[in-house]
């Protein structure tokens, strides 16, 4: 596995790989959270130069584009495929029936964002497909209510 870089330090050039993003922890729906995703990097200028890449959650204000300050990537493993996120600072316990750790999801607040910006939370595991989540301690708490269960 490749190690972290910071953004603000050295982008990534390889325009047609997958990455492993993640943004600094921050306060999501309530819970301190860090998202862990994969995702390519956009082209998101007229195709003329190397700086008009950027990964697809990137800001554009009208006159410069930027990314959160700490954002971090590197080369995602075989095992990393797209629209795979882990939610660092969330603690879910296995699923009662498969003793996998349920899928976590999100609805973003606009069409393209990025899964630090959610509108709201989902969980996905055998028999369960919960959505709606605008509170993230309130939906880790419901599903680990289940008794005999310890991490």
């Amino acid at each position: 596995m490749s190690e972290w870089k910071l953004w603000s330090d050295e982008k990534p050039t390889d325009f047609s790989t997958l990455y492993r993003w993640r943004v600094p922890m921050r306060l999501i729906l309530g819970l301190n959270l860090q998202p862990e995703w994969t995702d390519k990097l956009s082209l998101v200028g007229m195709g003329v130069g190397d700086n008009e890449w950027w990964p697809p959650f990137s800001h554009w204000d009208g006159y410069t584009r930027s990314v959160p300050k700490g954002t971090e990537w590197r080369l995602a493993a075989e095992d990393e495929p797209k629209g795979d996120i882990f939610w660092r600072g969330l603690m879910m316990q296995p699923c009662p029936f498969t003793g996998r750790k349920p899928t976590v999801y999100y609805h973003g607040s606009y069409a393209t964002a990025p899964p630090y910006l959610p509108e709201w939370l989902g969980i996905r595991s055998y028999m369960v497909d919960n959505t709606g989540w605008r509170d993230a301690k309130k939906m880790q708490d419901a599903w680990n209510v289940r008794p005999g269960i310890t991490e």
